[in-house]
C-alpha cells in the first residue's frame, strides 16, 4: 500500500494517510452477514401468513368460529369488504323502506275507499273472544 505522505521529521516513516482504507474490509463480513439475516427476517415477516397459522391452531384447539373471529383481527381488505356489504345492505334497506311506505299508503287508500263504500273490515281468520 503506497503511503500518501510521511511525517515532517526525517526519521519518521509513518504515512500520514493510507491510499486504501483497511477498516472497510474488516467490517464487510459482519455487515454482509447482518444484511443477509435482515433480508431473511424481512422476507419472513412480509411473505409468511402468520394469521392463517394462528387461525388453524385455534381451530385445532377446538375453538368455535365466533371465538376465533373475536380473537384474530380482520385484515384491512376484509374490513373494507364488510363495510361495502354493510353499505349495500343499508341501501337495500332504504329501498325496501320506500317500497313499504308506498304499500302502506296504497293499503290506507284502499281501506278509506272501503269505508266510504260501507264495507267493513272483517278479520281473515277465526276470532276468539276474550272470556275474562
Amino acid at each position: 500500500m503506497p503511503p500518501l505522505g510521511t511525517g515532517t521529521e526525517p526519521g519518521n516513516h509513518q504515512p500520514i494517510a493510507n491510499a486504501y482504507s483497511s477498516s472497510g474490509r474488516q467490517l464487510s463480513f459482519p455487515t454482509m452477514l447482518l444484511m443477509l439475516i435482515g433480508a431473511f427476517i424481512l422476507r419472513n415477516v412480509l411473505f409468511h401468513d402468520y394469521r392463517a397459522d394462528e387461525m388453524a391452531a385455534l381451530k385445532a384447539s377446538g375453538q368455535s368460529e365466533e371465538q376465533i373471529d373475536s380473537y384474530v383481527p380482520r385484515t384491512s381488505s376484509e374490513r373494507r369488504k364488510k363495510q361495502m356489504d354493510d353499505a349495500k345492505s343499508f341501501e337495500t334497506m332504504k329501498e325496501d323502506m320506500v317500497f313499504l311506505k308506498e304499500e302502506v299508503k296504497y293499503l290506507r287508500k284502499i281501506m278509506a275507499d272501503n269505508k266510504l263504500k260501507g264495507l267493513e273490515e272483517k278479520p281473515a281468520g277465526k276470532v276468539v273472544e276474550d272470556t275474562k
